[in-house]
């Protein structure tokens, strides 16, 4: 039996599982407790469609995840990147599952995957589209420092460049993460 496969809409759940204090307007919202993504269960063991792009740091536990029909055994520590569009699900997880998450918004998500570089940009999203997940067995401190640097901009009382420092800290993320699960170089060289 084919399942039905919904769309996620998470602004309507964002007064509910986040502060203001913790979000950029609907661009950028920090999530401390990467369990309230599945919004009261909606989204819970059945296929969804995300209209945003999520990086989950797994603190703890194990998932087994469908990213597009790919299945992936999920044990923290572990970080696993969402695109806009992509469809999901949450085939299991341990009840000892933690994390954290950055939701980003699709107007968001497309200012980074834009510039002078096409190709390198488009190699950039296709390595976290194609490969999703990364063990982060000695990079844990690396995304950990990521989420509270994110964390301490968001916060911050000055407002006027917090957008452009976040866009720049995402994008250095996403481009350590690339480098981290490939050698980006080894693989530029196989390819026009």
């Amino acid at each position: 039996v084919k399942k039905q496969v919904i769309s996620y809409k998470w602004r309507s759940h964002i007064d509910k599982i986040t502060s203001k204090d913790l979000r950029i307007g609907t661009d950028v919202i920090l999530i401390e407790d990467a369990n309230a993504l599945r919004a009261e269960r909606m989204i819970d063991m059945e296929p969804f469609k995300v209209d945003m792009s999520m990086a989950i740091i797994y603190e703890r536990g194990e998932a087994v995840f469908k990213i597009d029909m790919h299945k992936y055994h999920i044990k923290a520590p572990a970080v696993i990147i969402i695109m806009v569009g992509q469809t999901c699900e949450l085939i299991s997880y341990s009840k000892d599952l933690q994390g954290r998450a950055i939701a980003m918004s699709s107007t968001f998500t497309d200012t980074l995957f834009v510039g002078t570089e096409e190709g390198y940009t488009h190699q950039l999203y296709s390595s976290m589209v194609n490969n999703p997940l990364m063990d982060l067995d000695k990079d844990q401190n690396v995304f950990s420092e990521y989420y509270q640097l994110l964390k301490n901009i968001v916060q911050s009382p000055h407002s006027e460049f917090k957008i452009d420092a976040v866009r720049h800290l995402t994008l250095a993320m996403f481009y350590g993460y690339s480098h981290m699960k490939h050698d980006m170089n080894r693989y530029n060289k196989g390819t026009n």
